[in-house]
């Protein structure tokens, strides 16, 4: 019978961790369209010019402090995915990442979007990848 190598299946899981980090870059790189992917221009328009002060103002804020989260949650896991694998703050660090996700795809998801359109569910299938990249080494690293 073969013996499983703890030492490539480490590997693994580093690699799924690092193919998370790319998955996260992706992610990043999406807020940097959303403001013409969903013509957030045209749909501001109606508005007063002190609405559209604060309300732009806050938008393109939180989609900023977003993105620069989505970059981080990629440079950490792409660049020390042995660090979160074997370390305590690596864990935390894991266990936040796959709660982040459990959050976004099962809470926030069919709270804010129409979650019977296609384009919903290919979302869900997107953000599942990510989910999955965290969640398995996760399970054997942290939980088991």
């Amino acid at each position: 019978m073969n013996e499983i190598n703890p030492i490539e299946l480490g590997r693994q899981y580093e690699f799924l961790i690092q193919l998370g980090g790319i998955f996260h870059f992706i992610c990043g790189l999406f807020h940097l369209i959303f403001p013409r992917m969903f013509k957030w221009e045209e749909h501001l328009s109606g508005l007063s010019k002190e609405d559209l002060k604060v309300i732009k103002g806050n938008l393109y804020t939180s989609n900023i402090c977003v993105m620069l989260f989505w970059f981080m949650l990629a440079y950490i896991p792409f660049f020390f995915p042995h660090e979160i694998l074997t370390t305590q703050i690596g864990k935390a660090l894991l266990t936040a990442i796959v709660v982040i996700w459990i959050i976004r795809i099962f809470i926030l998801h069919p709270v804010f979007s129409n979650i019977k359109e296609q384009l919903s569910i290919l979302r869900v299938a997107f953000f599942f990848i990510g989910f999955l990249l965290f969640f398995i080494p996760w399970i054997m690293c942290v939980i088991l």
